[in-house]
């Protein structure tokens, strides 16, 4: 309507997701690498979730900021009020991941022998007491052990019990089997596993997404990039491939 529009309203309305390189040995690496492709799963269906660990990630610098200064006793009680929001805005995160793994854990079906049900879970301490107690006794918890780590965390200069930190463990549903152990390739499989369980839950979703496949034809194999692509046309989701290769 010829009105200029913030950068935010677009991302409002459409989210994007890509599949990157680096994601086939996601198993091999750190927990961040797995926490940043769960995260990206829900952001692209969550439009509140990236904002929220972003608000969390904020509270988390600030504080760790007045702990290294030894601004601590002329700032108890703001060092309060940011724990409180960083127990607030971590209960949503964990929250939000969970539920989000609840669902994409019912998404997996049979689509190739090669491909495996898997399970998905986290293993933080606020994520496991969430698994049988109430959000409100979580947030507790998470914000009396910030407060008592003031001491620790100041001398350390980084936040040693965080919401945000869990790690995404990934397991063959019928072995037990954690996905670390299995061999290069079958990570690869696993991987491919996530996503079609992930392009599942798309189906229920009206929100408006943008896939990236970032030369993925040079780790995977082409039966399932092709899969892939079939999947995401019978969604009718915008997909843009990029392939470093001339063939």
């Amino acid at each position: 309507n010829k009105k200029k529009n913030k950068p935010s309203n677009f991302r409002d309305l459409i989210s994007i997701f890509w599949v990157l390189p680096e994601m086939s040995h996601m198993f091999q690496g750190g927990a961040e690498l797995r926490r940043n492709f769960l995260d990206l799963m829900i952001s692209s269906i969550n439009k509140s979730y990236k904002k929220t660990l972003s608000e969390y990630k904020k509270y988390k610098s600030e504080r760790l900021q007045i702990l290294k200064k030894n601004y601590v006793s002329k700032n108890e009680d703001w060092l309060d009020v940011i724990e409180r929001k960083m127990s607030e805005k971590g209960i949503i995160i964990c929250d939000a991941r969970r539920v989000f793994l609840n669902e994409l854990n019912k998404s997996f079906r049979k689509i190739d022998d090669q491909i495996p049900f898997l399970t998905l879970k986290l293993n933080g301490k606020i994520d496991l007491i969430l698994e049988t107690k109430t959000a409100i006794y979580a947030e507790e918890i998470l914000f009396n052990t910030l407060k008592m780590n003031r001491t620790k965390d100041a001398l350390t200069g980084r936040t040693n019990f965080s919401a945000d930190k869990s790690d995404l463990l990934v397991f063959e549903k019928y072995s037990n089997k954690q996905a670390n152990l299995f061999s290069t390739g079958e990570q690869k499989i696993i991987v491919i596993s996530i996503i079609f369980a992930y392009l599942d839950m798309l189906e229920k979703k009206e929100r408006k997404i943008l896939f990236l496949l970032d030369d993925i034809f040079s780790y995977l194999d082409l039966r399932f990039i092709n899969q892939i692509i079939n999947k995401l046309r019978e969604l009718e989701l915008q997909t843009w491939v990029t392939d470093v290769r001339a063939d």
